[in-house]
């Protein structure tokens, strides 16, 4: 009879461990989505003194790396999202980029804004950086990456060390 017993308890045990097993990892899912949620929320919210800025691409480190043509400008976004860039684009807001303290956002033409760095001489490194931005991202694209969110919701694919 204390063997049945033990067995009943030890089972009991095991799938009480499960449940609990399971509803943690139920619960920080829900708290991941809850984090995605109000992040969109922020970029996405017009409030009083926020411009929304979008940028077309994919939002990987590459795309939020600039190119050598880019060195006068910095990386190109748009103060509204346009049919060349309805397809794919991430979304920031000007106030985000210039509060980083290190990139600044001008609005520089109708319907455009640059995104540089605010020490100028970064520039050049942060273009150099291009071509193994993926591996390893320059950490000017790291901080755009994590004040940015995808057209879907979703986070820039920057990977940050």
């Amino acid at each position: 009879m204390d063997l049945v017993a033990l067995g009943i308890i030890g089972i009991t045990l095991v799938v009480a461990g499960g449940v609990a097993v399971g509803t943690y990892i139920n619960s920080k899912a829900k708290e991941k989505e809850k984090a995605r949620i109000i992040a969109l929320e922020q970029v996405t919210t017009k409030r009083p003194k926020q411009t929304v800025i979008y940028r077309g691409g994919s939002g990987n480190a590459t795309n939020l790396t600039p190119r050598p043509r880019d060195i006068d400008d910095g990386l190109s976004y748009e103060l509204s999202v346009t049919p060349d860039i309805a397809d794919k684009y991430t979304m920031t807001t000007m106030e985000a980029v210039n509060a980083t303290g290190v990139l600044e956002a001008v609005i520089d033409r109708p319907n455009h804004v640059s995104v540089r760095p605010v020490n100028p001489l970064e520039m050049m490194e942060w273009i150099n950086s291009r071509p193994t931005a993926k591996e390893n991202p320059y950490y000017l694209t790291k901080i755009l990456a994590s004040i940015s969110i995808r057209d879907n919701g979703g986070p820039c694919n920057v990977s940050s060390d």
